[in-house]
């Protein structure tokens, strides 16, 4: 599946991932593997169900898209000067 996001869609995805992902157990992060979290989507129609496992790795993924998309952002300033 590929969900299409804006900038601010993406920033707020990201954050609601985050959230979620932080009011997980701590002591269940790596033992559950029962699908069982839900985490809306910018399109209202769509919602993932994730194992911890999974909202850990998803919630991984967009940090590091995040962090890359402001590195490129960064150069695009310095190449445009």
């Amino acid at each position: 599946m590929v969900v299409s996001m804006n900038a601010k869609d993406f920033t707020s995805f990201r954050c609601c991932v985050q959230s979620i992902r932080e009011m997980q157990p701590v002591g269940e992060r790596h033992t559950e593997e029962a699908k069982s979290i839900f985490v809306p989507t910018p399109s209202g129609n769509i919602r993932l169900l994730l194992t911890i496992s999974e909202l850990e790795r998803l919630s991984e993924m967009l940090e590091t898209a995040d962090t890359e998309w402001k590195s490129q952002q960064l150069l695009d300033l310095f190449l445009s000067s």
